[in-house]
């Protein structure tokens, strides 16, 4: 079976040479979890409607409510809980099916992924015993 996007793969035998190959891979994995979180507050404001202020506010209350919600499965909760009622009003199946998957599946599994990596360290490893620099 092949493996999805979020599972674990086998950890190398050796890592980075350069610890700061692995600060720059974090950060472009942080910036991209990012993007997500923008995209999924977006998502949550058009579920919830609601006009957007026409004075040129950067951000719907909604969105603003969202990202004052801590962690990532409480906002994703947030969406979830939103479609339900939307799709009561909205009929839409095919829709609310792939929101689910996309919400329900993949982003709460990517969110652990993401957790992973923002709660990780970076160090040296070496070989046991010590002979051998294995890398970050």
């Amino acid at each position: 079976m092949a493996l999805k996007p979020w599972d674990d793969r086998p950890h190398p035998k050796r890592g980075d040479k350069l610890a700061n190959t692995t600060y720059a891979a974090v950060g472009r994995a942080l910036t991209q979890w990012e993007y997500l979180e923008a995209k999924l507050a977006e998502l949550f404001s058009q579920l919830v409607g609601g006009e957007w202020p026409s004075d040129g506010a950067p951000y719907h209350p909604a969105v603003r409510a969202y990202g004052s919600v801590l962690g990532s499965a409480a906002r994703l909760t947030m969406i979830e809980e939103a479609a339900k009622a939307h799709f009561q009003w909205y009929p839409n199946p095919e829709l609310q099916k792939r929101l689910e998957e996309h919400i329900g599946t993949e982003c709460r599994k990517f969110s652990t992924k993401r957790d992973n990596i923002a709660h990780g360290i970076v160090d040296i490893r070496f070989s046991n015993p010590p002979r051998l620099k294995l890398g970050h």
